[in-house]
């Protein structure tokens, strides 16, 4: 128990931490999660009959992209449920769009650096658009990433790190 961080973060630091070494499924309804999907980490939405286990491929399925690209479609297209308010006309086809002809490591440059024309690159996106993006997104960009904000920074970070040190990581026996 820890009262320096909310228990997303701490599921956030352990599929980060173990998600290389063993399987890790997050139960949780909370598509802020998605970000951490990969080979190795699933989200189960548990529904009853209707439960879903949330991966890789289900990324490409639902939303076409990559579980990588997931803060940046989120936040271009915004999320009521998570107060997200997105930018005003981006919708999910010009989301598709932008993130379709940049990688995420190329618009977060192009972000940075106010590169109105490689954003402009992206079918559907004029440089108004792209200029509006900038605006809005460039102080947003950490570390030449996005991602969803599962901390208070280092210090939540270390802290989650220094509450589970020494706890046990319980891995499926029958593997």
């Amino acid at each position: 128990e820890t009262t320096d961080c909310e228990t997303d973060d701490v599921l956030a630091v352990y599929a980060k931490a173990y998600g290389g070494e063993c399987e890790v499924i997050i139960c949780s309804q909370d598509s802020d999660f998605f970000q951490l999907i990969s080979e190795n980490v699933s989200v189960l939405r548990y529904r009853g009959e209707k439960s879903v286990n949330c991966d890789v491929a289900y990324m490409r399925e639902k939303f076409d992209i990559s579980p990588d690209q997931y803060a940046f479609f989120k936040s271009l297209t915004g999320d009521g449920s998570d107060n997200i308010k997105g930018i005003p006309g981006i919708g999910p086809k010009t989301a598709l769009a932008i993130l379709s002809t940049l990688s995420v490591r190329e618009l977060s440059i192009a972000l940075v650096t106010g590169d109105a024309n490689s954003i402009a690159r992206s079918p559907g996106v004029g440089k108004k658009t792209a200029q509006r993006l900038i605006l809005e997104l460039k102080d947003k960009i950490g570390g030449g990433s996005m991602e969803l904000d599962f901390s208070g920074g280092p210090a939540v970070a270390a802290a989650v790190a220094e509450a589970v040190e020494g706890h046990e990581i319980v891995k499926d026996p029958a593997r």
